[in-house]
């Protein structure tokens, strides 16, 4: 799961950097950036999934019902770069695939854990 994700998220921002002029400071697309970040993620979710198995009868029901909830939140940093200029070079294409990675790490973690105990 966690190589899918970070395989993945790799070809999301080498696709999106290699069709859009992506300056190489907006850091979030650079791979030393968005591999601990995806890792992290992934790793978070199995943490929650294992929590909800131990002390739910239904984990995945509730961990749908999380992802529902969470990926939205998470996607809310993403949205605000264009207008924070946090990063120099932020480009709505760049904020484009950071929703982009959000989400498809999201459906690997939600479409593996979701047949665990289901």
């Amino acid at each position: 799961m966690v190589l899918g994700a970070v395989m993945l998220n790799t070809l999301i921002a080498e696709g999106t950097k290699a069709l859009f002029s992506i300056a190489p400071t907006f850091q979030p697309l650079q791979p030393e950036d968005f591999i601990p970040a995806t890792v992290l993620g992934v790793v978070g979710a199995l943490i929650v999934f294992a929590l909800l198995a131990r002390w739910t009868p239904q984990p995945s029901r509730l961990f749908q019902r999380i992802v529902v909830v969470a990926l939205p939140v998470s996607l809310l940093p993403a949205l605000l770069l264009p207008f924070i200029r946090l990063f120099p070079g932020t480009t709505f294409p760049g904020v484009g695939a950071l929703v982009l990675m959000h989400t498809a790490t999201a459906l690997i973690c939600l479409g593996t854990l979701s047949r665990v105990n289901s």
